[in-house]
């Protein structure tokens, strides 16, 4: 049934498969099954992570599922996805380089999942900003 989700595009099966890939990791967590299952997402995802990109644009569902996957590839530790992730938090937290609304917060996660360090502090000062999206 997994490999169904290569084919998918909408956001409610994703959210609902990820959901429950995040109860399977919490169960494994500790263990060596991660990288298992890790390996699995990453699998599962590429198709979509293809598809939707980084880029703020498109319908709502559109930008729902963009969130979803995003997040589950960082996690999943998707190469070029951690990159980025790492990439545009630096540049917003070293440069002050503006982030979309749309995806502010949901890059002050990706970038947290992606492990760089003091990040709780940040993701506070990111996620408290009404009208500006750069950290001063």
């Amino acid at each position: 049934m997994c490999l169904y989700l290569l084919k998918e595009t909408e956001v409610v099966p994703w959210a609902a498969a990820l959901r429950n890939l995040g109860r399977i990791r919490t169960a494994l967590q500790g263990t060596d099954g991660i990288p298992l299952l890790n390996g699995l997402v990453r699998h599962l995802i590429s198709p979509v992570y293809a598809k939707v990109g980084w880029e703020d644009e498109g319908e709502h569902m559109e930008r729902l599922l963009r969130k979803l996957v995003l997040l589950a590839a960082v996690g999943a530790e998707v190469p070029e996805a951690k990159e980025r992730a790492v990439k545009m938090f630096k540049e917003l937290k070293e440069d002050g380089k503006a982030i979309s609304p749309n995806l502010r917060h949901e890059k002050a996660l990706i970038a947290a999942a992606a492990n760089i360090g003091k990040m709780m502090v940040s993701v506070k000062k990111i996620t408290r900003k009404k009208n500006s999206c750069c950290l001063k």
